[in-house]
């Protein structure tokens, strides 16, 4: 099974190309595809990296399907200090966050490590953090472009532009989470309060949420005018029937209450939270 495997992405064939002597290749693909949902591949990567990491031989690659795992270790690993790569790779084995979640953070906490090299040599490890080199990365992540810190990546795609605030808001979630795992788990003395030093800055938070909609000036300007103008014979009249039939009219909350709830309504569609960005009391 493994040879098929090894043959199928070695040579670039497609699956139903297969050679018989490896038998069906539906067989071949499920079962690759199941080794990839239990996470098979994902332990197969961590064992070879803690064993290459303690031969001291970073000098071999592995590459699976892009869709499972691609593990590149001499590109991708070697460039990360190794005090800073054997906490990882711990954190990994015993982390309690979903697989999906882990396999997130993982690269993400490998920058860390690489800025950390090239930022301060000195503080490869995380026991060394302080609380002003932790300050530094954030300010640095911030201001960080795509592919900055990175290691190899054969999608080089936007490498040089802004960083979006969700990849800036992931690698400091990221960070923040592995400091107080490490000092929940006492692997580390804390130096500083992860949660205060390392929390995602309110420029970045306010920077994810989607741009204000574009709405035609012509459609926006009526639909203005109606919310403002609207009057107490715009509405549905309040009452028993009998009081309809005999011309009552009456409404169950003011005509000024309504018109506010119309104005909040017609700026919120700008935006998914900006009823929440409205002050107390802003309607008076």
């Amino acid at each position: 099974m493994i040879n098929a495997i090894a043959f199928k992405f070695q040579t670039g064939t497609q699956w139903v190309h297969l050679p018989g002597k490896y038998g069906n290749w539906r067989g071949v693909y499920n079962r690759l595809r199941m080794w990839a949902v239990d996470d098979t591949w994902e332990r197969v990567f961590t064992a070879l990296v803690a064993q290459a990491d303690a031969d001291g031989d970073l000098n071999w690659a592995v590459s699976v399907d892009s869709t499972i795992v691609r593990a590149h270790q001499h590109a991708a690993v070697a460039s990360v200090p190794p005090e800073w790569l054997e906490m990882v790779l711990r954190w990994r084995k015993l982390s309690t966050n979903e697989s999906s979640t882990v396999r997130t953070k993982f690269p993400l906490l490998l920058v860390a490590g690489r800025w950390a090299a090239e930022r301060h040599p000195e503080a490869t490890s995380p026991q060394a953090w302080t609380r002003d080199i932790a300050a530094e990365y954030i300010a640095d992540t911030v201001n960080a472009v795509r592919g900055q810190w990175a290691g190899h990546n054969r999608n080089r795609t936007g490498w040089g532009e802004p960083l979006s605030a969700s990849g800036k808001a992931g690698r400091v979630d990221s960070i923040r989470s592995f400091f107080c795992d490490l000092i929940e788990w006492e692997w580390i003395t804390p130096r500083f309060d992860p949660r205060r030093v390392l929390a995602l800055p309110l420029s970045v938070r306010a920077g994810r949420d989607p741009d204000p909609r574009i709405i035609d000036d012509a459609a926006w300007a009526k639909l203005m005018a109606a919310g403002l103008t609207l009057a107490s014979d715009d509405l549905s009249a309040y009452g028993t029937p009998r009081a309809k039939v005999a011309g009552w009219h009456a409404n169950y909350y003011p005509i000024e209450m309504i018109r506010a709830l119309v104005g909040v309504w017609l700026f919120g569609g700008l935006r998914m939270d900006e009823i929440r960005r409205l002050e107390l009391e802003c309607v008076r």
